[in-house]
């Protein structure tokens, strides 16, 4: 596959020379500026939770630790339109807000050792994804202009794949990091893990100042505030995308707030097995993320989206059958579950991602992403808190005992029921937006890219290093002789 980064000369726009060249070199640096982004993921992102209960946060606290800064940050983005009408250059607000994210690490830090508030620092943390969702509209309008449609799946491909392999490396160096430092020091420990983050952001922004921003013709975008918006949600083919990706959050969101409990308090996995189990997930994710750009280019997304979500349809099934099977099965199986959810993640959230820059018209890209992506919010928001009150019940089942997590069974079930009927409502409606060729099965594809990249690819890897080293040795005897 080639790299995304190296664009045809013809890459379809019209431009002149010069610009052609600007726009190759920003494809290259928004890689580059994607790998400072995941750093601070691996750094920081992933150890905000761990920090909260270093500060000992109540399970009430872990709650709306998870859930508040996602619906603050993504309402937001319903006021993050206007911010075009005090300066119209998406560069701009871009930059800004990505350097007051990378601030808010210091600002965590400081003030947590100072006060050691966990609504504190629930607040920070609001702030620092609110700083961040503010450049996410019109970084995507950014982004729409500068990557021609036609490798857009293979360019985002790479470009996710490459960050999923920095932040699973980041989070790994960061939890050795912690284990050491944190039996001299606790504080110091996370203190350098989030200054790391803060560097890589600021990095981030610092590579965001290099990228060539295109000169945009100022369409007056349609007056379509959100409330006419949502009345015509179920009438637009935009809007009934928005509604299957709102409804299947909410239905995953039902269940990840109780993965963790049931990894180490029901199925007594190690922090090491824990570890090893959020990695599988990374490693799948970045490796399958390059076939599916492939197969979005040459299918379209909804197809993308459609092989992938019937993998995560199953998923929280799939671990109420592993609970009651032998204990001895249990990391094994999860690893290999992992392995597909990460995969099937990696292809639903690039296709979904892409269908925005295919679906919306240019002009109105700004105020539909910021619509779509409050809505996705809100979803998070409700399902993490539903899941999380009804996981906490105990619900009686005849023939199992109370020590079975009996609520978090039935939110797993119903996790799933809800994901398969969220997806027989909406996605059969969602129509795709470019003319593609015959498409395959998508099942058949749900099953065979996770084990393509695992499987397939360490095998043709293997045997290419094998064939170099032959050639080389076969060089080296030639000089000998």
């Amino acid at each position: 596959m080639k790299s995304a980064s190296s664009i045809p000369p013809d890459i379809g726009i019209s431009a002149s020379t010069s610009e052609v060249e600007k726009i190759r070199s920003s494809l290259k640096n928004s890689v580059r500026e994607g790998t400072g982004w995941a750093v601070m993921i691996g750094f920081g992102e992933s150890y905000l939770a761990a920090f909260a209960e270093f500060l000992k946060a109540t399970t009430f606290q872990m709650g709306l630790l998870t859930s508040v800064p996602q619906l603050f940050s993504s309402l937001l983005q319903l006021f993050a339109v206007k911010s075009t009408h005090v300066t119209p250059s998406r560069k701009r607000i871009v930059v800004l807000s990505v350097i007051l994210q990378a601030m808010m690490w210091l600002v965590m830090i400081a003030v947590s050792y100072f006060t050691q508030n966990v609504y504190l620092f629930v607040g920070m943390v609001s702030l620092y994804f609110i700083f961040g969702a503010f450049s996410v509209p019109a970084w995507t309008s950014w982004m729409g202009d500068l990557v021609p449609e036609r490798i857009r799946g293979r360019y985002f491909g790479k470009r996710n794949r490459t960050i999923g392999m920095i932040s699973t490396i980041s989070v790994i160096t960061a939890g050795i990091i912690l284990h050491y430092l944190s039996s001299w020091n606790t504080w110091q420990a996370f203190t350098v893990l989030f200054s790391i983050a803060f560097v890589g952001r600021l990095v981030s922004a610092l590579i965001l100042t290099q990228q060539y921003e295109p000169s945009v013709e100022l369409e007056t975008p349609r007056k379509f505030g959100f409330i006419p918006f949502l009345k015509k949600i179920t009438h637009e083919n935009f809007g009934v995308f928005s509604l299957f990706v709102m409804g299947m959050l909410f239905a995953v969101y039902l269940a990840v707030p109780l993965f963790v409990i049931l990894w180490l308090r029901f199925l007594h996995f190690s922090y090491f097995q824990f570890m090893a189990i959020i990695a599988t997930t990374s490693i799948s994710s970045f490796i399958a993320m390059g076939y599916w750009g492939r197969y979005a280019d040459l299918y379209g997304n909804r197809w993308v989206m459609n092989a992938s979500t019937w993998i995560i349809i199953l998923l929280p099934g799939v671990w109420v059958i592993l609970y009651f099977m032998p204990h001895a099965f249990s990391f094994p199986m999860a690893l290999c579950i992992q392995v597909f959810g990460g995969a099937s993640w990696a292809g639903f959230n690039l296709g979904s991602a892409n269908y925005v820059y295919d679906s919306v018209p240019r002009k109105d890209r700004l105020r539909y992403v910021s619509y779509h992506n409050a809505m996705k919010g809100v979803a998070i928001f409700a399902g993490s808190l539903i899941g999380g009150w009804l996981g906490g019940q105990s619900i009686h089942i005849p023939g199992l005992t109370s020590a079975v997590p009996t609520g978090i069974l039935v939110v797993f079930g119903l996790s799933t029921l809800l994901r398969f009927v969220v997806f027989r409502m909406y996605f059969s409606r969602v129509k795709e937006v470019r003319v593609q060729r015959d498409m395959p099965p998508p099942l058949r594809f749900a099953a065979f890219v996770p084990m393509q990249g695992l499987v397939v690819d360490p095998i043709i890897g293997l045997n290419r290093t094998l064939q170099q080293f032959r050639v080389r040795l076969q060089k080296i005897w030639q000089n000998v002789e």
